[in-house]
């Protein structure tokens, strides 16, 4: 058997045979996730969302397991997963390096709060239920449109950028929310996305103050689609209509409601409590 010395090569690879290995991984829907070891046998997976590639993925995965072997050799596992949830998510450019410059802080024994900016969803979430416009009042108004804006986020931009944070969102992340836009949108529903996002990000200049200018740039909104013809009944068949008992009642009301009050049917069906009898004076229908 010969004893010699194991070359430095076959040293590395005996290295890397023992050790569990950190992969990064492609999920299903096309993104990528890294599992890091904590400590011990305790391994977590960290979503690789701003990660385009393989080749991103492997280089992030590297600089992760890098992270957190300092941290964990210094003494810091607690903050381990703090940290790298950050790293995960954080862009190239000024993100990643404020991640390093937190890791090296902690390792270094440094105290240093480093104040992010919020996600796109958490951002989102604090302008719809209206705590943006509690904290400046004199900049936001209290939206009458917030369950509609809630709603479109919801269904066609959270799922594809509700987790990048408002400093590493892109014009080309608002390029493809509106790309995965449903063919069957109309015109103004496609518009009124769009503008939700842009508006979004105006706030997050100011007064969020997260940002130093919006990376929608004006004239991006889709053009408005023409007026369309609006409908409306004569008194006559006004008329007819409520003194239609083929129609039920509860609807002959809604009807007979909004013609006469103005409000569009997704404000009637938000409206909760008894309706004032001096709104339903003299238009009753025998």
């Amino acid at each position: 058997m010969d004893d010699a010395p194991l070359r430095s090569s076959q040293l590395e690879e005996t290295r890397c045979r023992s050790k569990p290995p950190d992969n990064s991984c492609s999920l299903a829907d096309g993104s990528f996730a890294a599992r890091i070891t904590i400590q011990g046998r305790d391994r977590r997976e960290f979503g690789l969302v701003a990660c385009r590639s393989e080749r991103e993925a492997a280089e992030r995965k590297e600089a992760l397991a890098v992270m957190a072997t300092r941290l964990r050799l210094g003494g810091f596992v607690a903050e381990i997963p703090t940290l790298l949830e950050e790293a995960a998510k954080a862009r190239a450019g000024r993100s990643w390096q404020e991640v390093c410059a937190a890791v090296d802080a902690v390792c270094a024994g440094r105290t240093r709060a480093l104040e992010r900016a919020p996600t796109f969803r958490a951002f989102a979430e604090q302008w719809t239920e209206g705590q943006l416009a509690k904290r400046h009042p004199d900049h936001v108004r209290e939206k009458r449109s917030s369950p509609r804006d809630e709603e479109l986020l919801r269904l066609y931009v959270l799922e594809h950028v509700g987790d990048l944070r408002l400093d590493t969102f892109t014009l080309e992340d608002a390029e493809g929310v509106m790309a995965a836009l449903p063919a069957k949108l109309s015109t103004s529903t496609r518009r009124h996305v769009a503008q939700t996002m842009s508006r979004l990000f105006h706030l997050a200049v100011y007064p969020g103050k997260w940002i130093q200018v919006s990376p929608i740039p004006r004239g991006w909104l889709p053009r408005a689609p023409p007026d369309k013809a609006k409908e409306y009944l004569y008194p006559d068949e006004d008329r007819a209509l409520l003194g239609c008992v083929g129609v039920p009642l509860l609807r002959r009301f809604a009807y007979g409601f909004l013609m006469r009050e103005g409000l569009r049917t997704d404000e009637l069906a938000r409206l909760t409590g008894p309706i004032p009898i001096s709104s339903t004076i003299g238009w009753t229908s025998t």
